[in-house]
């Protein structure tokens, strides 16, 4: 999925749901959506943090204290 990234997000957007449905998709997913992160990944970046990959788990917390300090506000509440 590495070409994904390469993209603008909003073409890829409307598939991110189906592949994230199919889990040996995911941690490669992650280390794409992390590189542009939205407020509304932070579900899936949480999840990703239980994953057995190292990388990912590095692309998950990272995208979430990148998030977080853009000033999002309550955004693990």
């Amino acid at each position: 999925f590495p070409y994904l990234g390469a993209l603008p997000r909003d073409e890829w957007a409307n598939a991110l749901g189906v592949l994230w449905n199919r889990p040996q998709h995911r941690d490669a997913l992650v280390r794409v959506i992390a590189a542009n992160a939205i407020p509304a990944d932070v579900p899936r970046f949480t999840e990703a943090l239980s994953s057995l990959d190292t990388g990912t788990v590095r692309a998950a917390a990272g995208a979430l204290v990148k998030l977080d300090a853009k000033g999002s506000a309550n955004l693990y509440a």
